[in-house]
């Protein structure tokens, strides 16, 4: 919600309120303030004033009831939120019908309360009624869309699941809308949200195993800090990180082949470890070489496998602190190994 912006302090009465408007100004004040509890105390007693006038109509306390299910919000009632917006949906649609923006404020807030404690189906269905109704009021690029777009986008990024695909793809188009009318605005204020949009979009694009759609968004990420990025940036160094992380799952890339070699390696040497106490300071009889030349084969190449496939893919990889460790465990691993092939066939 983008909640209305109080009176200026200067501007509240002066002496303590006495009218249900006197007590919703104050409450704008303290919500304004982040004095949640205090604004609460005063959407409530500006809603049982405004209750007890004589020509009270129901339908106008939408209004109040959603500042009050917002409030709640703010104070992580979810639960008791969730009932004002239904109650504020309720009288505003009464009031305007179906497709105006205090409609769509009451889905807002009912999907955040809703998606707050995990029940995302109804979270995802109030977005989306929230989205269709901005869609019919607001301008095409409105900041309004962009939250709410992000927010659906949050509740299937959260909700989806291995059997449950489509909603990381649902996810992924949500934020890809966001992003694109950011860049359309193009106020500099607001470009700051670009990589955390971005680095959600790429996630999704992880979830859904396809880590090849999400580099383009991180290197994009990159790009957003300009030519001459500091590489010690955070964001900076979470994309660099995040793109290593997907080339390691991408087949063909150097990283994935380090990746790939280190697990090869690191057989290689549990394998070793299981032969080597075995073998150290025993006498095994001439039938038994071969036995044993084979255990130590299947240490010795996966760990010279390892290395010599580092070894090619180290300048290539961005990851060479990885890399590094890999041509380690299987130099080590390949060492071991030959040494004790070579005193079996002596």
């Amino acid at each position: 919600m983008i909640h209305e912006s109080p009176a200026d302090p200067s501007d509240s009465p002066a002496e303590a309120p006495v009218s249900a408007e006197d007590y919703e100004r104050l409450g704008d004040l303290k919500f304004s303030q982040e004095s949640s509890a205090e604004a609460l105390t005063c959407y409530r007693k500006a809603l049982e004033l405004t209750e007890r006038e004589p020509d009270f109509d129901e339908t106008t306390a939408g209004p109040l009831s959603r500042k009050i299910g917002y409030t709640l919000l703010a104070l992580e009632k979810y639960r008791k939120a969730i009932g004002y917006f239904e109650y504020a949906l309720k009288q505003d649609r009464q009031r305007h019908g179906d497709s105006h923006p205090a409609v769509a404020d009451g889905h807002r807030g009912f999907g955040k309360a809703n998606a707050a404690i995990t029940f995302y189906v109804p979270a995802s269905n109030a977005f989306k009624k929230a989205i269709e109704i901005d869609r019919a009021t607001l301008e095409p690029d409105s900041l309004q869309l962009v939250e709410d777009l992000v927010s659906l986008a949050d509740v299937h990024g959260t909700n989806g699941t291995d059997s449950a695909l489509r909603h990381f793809d649902e996810a992924y188009e949500g934020y890809l809308e966001a992003i694109d009318i950011l860049k359309r605005r193009a106020l500099p204020d607001e470009q700051g949200m670009l990589p955390e949009y971005l680095a959600r979009a790429a996630k999704t694009r992880l979830h859904h195993s396809k880590p090849k759609e999400a580099v383009p968004l991180f290197e994009e990420m990159i790009r957003l800090k300009g030519e001459e990025a500091d590489p010690t940036d955070p964001t900076v160094k979470y994309a660099r990180n995040m793109i290593a992380t997907c080339r390691m799952r991408i087949p063909g890339t150097p990283e994935r082949a380090v990746y790939s070699s280190f697990w090869l390696g690191l057989i290689g040497l549990l394998l070793l470890c299981w032969t080597v106490p075995q073998f150290a300071g025993a006498a095994y009889p001439p039938n038994e070489a071969a036995y044993w030349l084979w255990s130590l084969l299947l240490g010795c190449l996966p760990s010279l496998i390892a290395f010599g496939r580092t070894a090619a893919a180290r300048d290539k990889t961005e990851t060479k602190g990885f890399a590094t460790v890999t041509l380690c465990i299987g130099a080590l691993g390949g060492a071991i190994g030959l040494a004790l092939t070579f005193s079996v066939l002596t």
